[in-house]
């Protein structure tokens, strides 16, 4: 992935949404010999014990899709796991020490396999324990000192901050970060595990330094260390409060759920309030996003509508240091968070350090504000209109498929063309991840009539098709879909449904995600577990889907119609790249040739694919915005040269000195080219967020974004040959109920909660 593409995630995941999520039940779809329902006043429920991991594994194992044993292979990929979640950054182990960890053989694994069926976690805790009193206890002069290494860390990009401001280009973008270490990182083989001590800090420093960096965005230098210091500290200080008697089983239980497959998962309480909150149409809270500070958290937008906003005492860039009398400084992003949501129409007290103070005003003010719903549908599902030359296209884009998401769908397609019926339309769902599967074919149900969507296929290899019942067409005229490698599960369900009926355009840089699986959310709390009740719950991979044409998208992913650039593809992130993703498959479809949706679409595709192909060429080789992505499409080119240059040169004997100067010149040459490059890269962003800037606060669909341009340009190309159809196109008969009056009002049945993501 780019380092645009890096940064981009890197801002998705450290904003957080400050609210409460209104759950809804989750089924538990009990296994064989489940677990015994309780008994009316039985005790409250408690954490997993070592005897509930015991009786609770066989029984989710049975429940897989795969049915997998606890044999050799499965406790040896639960070993490492296990492993990983104490040492993510291979940090904390040396080599051998990570060898002498991960080496037993297939009789040792079995005998833990038993244990843990037993319900005897000894080895993991006292794993955890070794691992308190000696790697963690090792590093206490490091942490210490971190403080007096301040220029060691700063010096280099407060260096490159002060350059980039003295040419006139302002401040260097944080995401850079990795840039401005390429000659210390490129040198590490960070799969592996370091050799010696030296490594070990050498590699901890740069993870310090990358923190410093990204913070730099928005922080000060003083804050911006004192937090990438903090941050750095943290893992390690939670790991030695680490209670090893209550919350082994736990993370022994996350450990076998992810040695099923990479999607399944055990959840405890923190886990389970973000998965309601992902799902969630609405919440109660104080409605800003927020981001981590050494003083607590740094306020990174203001909800429209929400408390906050309403308050005009709150502003983007302020500084929460304190909730009533809890001071927030130190403390993790998921503490502060649970400190300031709370019930709808209760108090919160807020202290906020100010970020623009006039005048004599006191640098902190204490704001008291009532928690209220906000409505995350306007945020969530968004619409924009746009004037073409064909007549007006509609572009409506889908953050996730939370419970509801089709009828708000439904709703904007409405609004946009209250005033003047919309021509084309753009769904775009990129970075979309998924959500819950009836909702994808419900939301596939708005453009077509009737007829298959989705099958999903259980551990007894028994297919169960799910259809669009609904025969109102909603949206009847040509339609792009945008996507991108981010584009997951239900996004790709929708993506593929519409593609295989021939109904959609689908338009992005490169295949989808590649998520072909189904999970589904098991509520354990009303069930006795190891003698109690449990608190948590898993979810658990029950099927494989299949999309209408009967092929699968697992590692496949849905391949574009129509190919524009955009970020580079980052591998890793890719379903196929995961450790035990399971294969793809086909099945035999039932979407049938005469199906009155593929009669009416998939002919007019056909013959005109290519003639939106040649259409989108040209402008987009003329279109300038687009070389931010070309520019990275050629550094990559070169990233990957120097690559296999380097793997030559490795492979070389000891003495072969002339043809290592070559290669290594080459290399020189290339990495030269790739800092031209790079700094091309920067300068465009930097005129881009100076663009941005200059709109002021402005909605995010109303931000330029030339991948969404080009889609309304395509889906308006669409419009024109729409109208001059001919041939088989021209005799297609009229769709069974289209575009429906906007009285009508969407019919949806209950949502059962499985889920896709």
């Amino acid at each position: 992935m780019s380092i645009l593409g890096r940064a981009a995630a890197l801002k998705r995941l450290g904003a957080v949404l400050l609210v409460l999520a209104v759950a809804w039940p989750a089924p538990m779809a009990r296994a064989e010999d489940g677990p015994e329902p309780l008994e009316p006043g039985e005790e409250p429920a408690k954490p997993l014990t070592e005897k509930g991991v015991g009786e609770l594994v066989p029984q989710l194992l049975r429940f897989h899709l795969r049915r997998p044993a606890m044999d050799p292979a499965f406790l040896k990929r639960a070993v490492q796991n296990f492993f990983e979640r104490l040492d993510r950054t291979n940090t904390n182990y040396l080599k051998d020490e990570a060898d002498e960890r991960l080496k037993l053989n297939d009789e040792q694994l079995g005998d833990l396999g038993k244990q843990i069926l037993a319900g005897d976690l000894r080895y993991f805790k006292s794993w955890v324990r070794d691992f308190q009193t000696k790697q963690l206890a090792r590093d206490e002069e490091f942490y210490k000192g971190l403080e007096g290494r301040r220029e060691e860390i700063t010096k280099e990009i407060e260096e490159r901050l002060k350059a980039e401001k003295d040419e006139g280009k302002g401040a260097v973008v944080p995401e850079e970060a990795e840039d401005l270490a390429a000659d210390k990182d490129d040198k590490i083989d960070w799969k592996a595990h370091p050799a010696t001590d030296e490594e070990r800090h050498k590699r901890m420093l740069l993870l310090v330094k990358r923190s410093y960096a990204y913070n730099r965005e928005y922080l000060n230098e003083d804050d911006s260390f004192k937090q990438a210091l903090q941050a750095f500290r943290r893992t390690r200080q939670e790991w030695l409060e680490f209670d090893v008697d209550k919350k082994t089983p736990e993370i022994v239980m996350k450990t076998i759920m992810n040695s099923m497959d990479p999607h399944s998962e055990y959840m405890d309480s923190d886990d389970i309030d973000e998965f309601d909150s992902s799902m969630a149409r609405s919440f109660a809270g104080i409605g800003v996003r927020i981001r981590s500070c050494p003083a607590g958290a740094q306020i990174e937008e203001v909800i429209p509508s929400g408390p906050a906003d309403k308050s005009k005492r709150v502003s983007s860039g302020d500084q929460i240091i304190a909730v009533g009398k809890t001071v927030l400084e130190g403390m993790s992003l998921s503490r502060i968070v649970k400190f300031i949501r709370g019930e709808k129409g209760s108090e919160v007290q807020l202290t906020l350090r100010k970020a623009n103070r006039q005048g004599d005003a006191e640098p902190t003010e204490v704001v008291t504000l009532v928690r209220d719903e906000i409505d995350l549908t306007e945020l969530r599902v968004t619409g924009k209109k746009f004037d073409t030359a064909q007549g007006p296209v509609g572009v409506i884009a889908v953050q996730n498929f939370y419970k509801g998401v089709s009828g708000d769908v439904e709703k904007r397609i409405r609004e946009l063309g209250d005033e003047r019926p919309l021509e084309g339309m753009v769904l775009d769902l990129r970075n979309n991840s998924g959500g819950l599967l009836r909702e994808a074919v419900r939301l596939a149900g708005l453009f077509i009539s009737e007829g298959p969507v989705v099958a999903e296929r259980d551990s007894d290899g028994v297919s169960e098709w799910i259809n669009d019942t609904d025969d109102r067409i909603v949206f009847d005229k040509p339609l792009v879909v945008l996507v991108n490698q981010f584009s997951a599960s239900a996004s790709e369900i929708v993506a593929g449904a519409l593609q295989d009926y021939g109904r959609a355009v689908i338009v992005g840089h490169s295949q989808t995600h590649g998520k072909g699986t189904v999970q589904q959310v098991l509520d354990l709390t009303p069930y006795r577990i190891g003698g109690s009740r449990v608190l948590g719950q898993v979810k658990i991979t029950k099927g494989q889907y299949f999309i209408a044409g009967g092929k699968s998208v697992q590692k496949l992913g849905i391949v574009p119609d129509v190919l524009i650039p955009g970020y580079r593809l980052f591998e890793e992130g890719l379903e196929r790249n995961y450790e035990n993703a399971l294969d793809a498959a086909e099945i035999s479809s039932k979407l049938k040739p005469d199906n009155a949706d593929v009669t009416r679409y998939k002919g007019f595709k056909t013959a005109s694919i290519e003639k939106l192909r040649a259409l989108s060429a040209p402008r987009v080789a003329a279109n300038k915005d687009f070389d931010i992505f070309r520019l990275d499409e050629k550094l990559e080119g070169l990233d990957k040269e120097i690559e296999k240059l380097e793997g030559e040169k490795a492979k070389l004997a000891e003495g072969d000195a002339e043809k290592k100067a070559e290669i290594e010149k080459k290399v020189a040459e290339l990495q030269a080219e790739g800092k031209t490059l790079r700094k091309g890269i920067a300068e465009k962003r930097k005129a881009m967020e100076e663009h941005l800037k200059a709109l002021g606060k402005v909605p995010d669909e109303d931000k330029p974004d030339v991948q969404r341009d080009e889609a309304v340009q395509i889906a308006a190309d669409a419009v024109g040959l729409w109208r001059m159809r001919d041939g088989v196109a021209k005799a297609d008969p009229p769709a069974k109920n289209p575009a429906v009056a906007p009285n009508d009002q969407p019919k949806h049945a209950t949502e059962e909660p499985v889920e896709t993501k």
